[in-house]
């Protein structure tokens, strides 16, 4: 499993100053959203195949985003003990949840909803940002969206 910092959107990389060992990301068109009935089944590479669609539409995923924000409004404190259902490491859960900030704050950043800048928020504060670069491009992304209010 690659843990490495995907973006998708040259603007937001262009406007946040990222540095250059954070590179864009191209996965494609083709790639299929599997579907799902229940958060527990979303994988990371969901999470980033949805961010990666976001840049590409600049608008929400409707049935995915509303369950993942819906999700976290319920079980927020209990997000370690869902994710060990999927992932056995804390590095992978921290990964995932590093990815899954991304994602909300990326929705907020597309479709001014916010609840998602407002869930991404409280999902950081448990969040261990054990990678570098994700937290770098987490916390300037957050802070330029604030900053924007």
């Amino acid at each position: 499993m690659s843990f490495n910092c995907k973006i998708f959107d040259s603007e937001l990389h262009d406007i946040l100053k990222l540095p250059k060992s954070i590179e864009l990301t191209d996965l494609g068109t083709n790639s299929i959203l599997r579907d799902y009935s229940k958060f527990k089944f979303i994988r990371l590479n969901d999470i980033i195949l949805l961010r990666s669609r976001l840049q590409e539409e600049r608008k929400s995923e409707g049935v995915w985003s509303e369950r993942i924000l819906r999700f976290l409004e319920v079980r927020m404190i209990n997000i370690n003990e869902s994710l060990k259902l999927n992932y056995m490491s804390v590095k992978e859960r921290e990964v995932f949840k590093e990815n899954l900030i991304s994602f909300l704050l990326e929705l907020y950043y597309y479709n001014h909803d916010i609840r998602f800048l407002n869930t991404a928020i409280k999902l950081n504060k448990k969040a261990k940002n054990i990678h570098a670069d994700h937290k770098l491009y987490n916390s300037k992304l957050m802070e330029y969206l604030m900053n924007r209010i």
